[in-house]
């Protein structure tokens, strides 16, 4: 399929592992280290630069935020106690109430 479209195949050095007994969420470093890799992967002067380093801005200081994605809104909940996120898709009838800073990873 990559190769249908031009594209490649590469792996990121990011360790996600969930214990079942602990709350279902990102930690904060994994998200960086995802964030991290997207931004090394952008080449220079694409447009999804400047919204990734501004999640790795809001990320790194584990503050709330929504990204705006092109079908969906994703509410991004902090859980300080635990440095982690929780991810939760917003319903559309509930779009215009947005949490936190708002990045745009919408294609302008």
């Amino acid at each position: 399929m990559a190769t249908e479209h031009n594209a490649s195949v590469c792996s990121a050095p990011v360790q996600v592992r969930y214990n079942a007994a602990e709350q279902h969420c990102t930690n904060q470093q994994e998200l960086l280290d995802l964030l991290n890799a997207v931004e090394a992967m952008c080449p220079r002067g694409m447009w999804l630069k400047t919204p990734v380093r501004s999640l790795l801005s809001v990320a790194s200081r584990l503050d709330p935020c929504t990204v705006a994605l092109p079908d969906v809104f994703l509410c991004l909940h902090p859980l300080s106690n635990l440095d982690a996120y929780v991810f939760q898709a917003q319903s559309p009838v509930f779009e215009r109430e947005v949490f936190g800073e708002v990045i745009s990873m919408r294609r302008p």
